[in-house]
């Protein structure tokens, strides 16, 4: 199992306004890829925090409907298993970002993924590559 971050979703989800460079199409496939194989079946885990990113993203480029639709189908996908933040959590993963000079979010990530034994996460943060015992991957 890896962790989902939400920039996956994000790059998968969101239309570009205008013409992508080549590379951040790229950045897309890839991340369409990903969610693909989720979409058959391969478990992930991410947090609501993380969709909660995702969702306003969603609620902002997307017709409301539209969102609600991707909205409704990531959260009832069972091979996303979602976990709860409460306070405490958040606490305790301000001296993984502190240390590791990342956001809370991106602290949350591997607090979470430490939890669960989980070590690999799909992200297209490269700060990720320099935490220790974790793998980043983006295909």
């Amino acid at each position: 199992m890896r962790f989902l971050d939400a920039n996956i979703l994000i790059y998968a989800f969101l239309r570009a306004r205008h013409r992508l460079k080549a590379e951040d199409e790229a950045v897309k496939e890839a991340a369409k890829g990903i969610i693909s194989r989720v979409n058959r079946g391969e478990r992930v885990i991410t947090t609501v925090v993380h969709l909660s990113e995702v969702f306003n993203f969603l609620e902002d480029w997307l017709p409301i409907d539209e969102a609600l639709k991707v909205e409704r189908g990531l959260l009832s996908n069972e091979a996303i298993k979602v976990e709860a933040v409460d306070k405490e959590a958040y606490i305790s993963s301000i001296d993984l970002a502190k240390e590791n000079l990342i956001g809370l979010n991106d602290g949350l990530a591997i607090s979470i993924m430490e939890r669960n034994g989980v070590s690999e996460i799909y992200s297209f943060d490269k700060h990720f590559e320099k935490i220790k015992g974790v793998k980043r991957v983006t295909r």
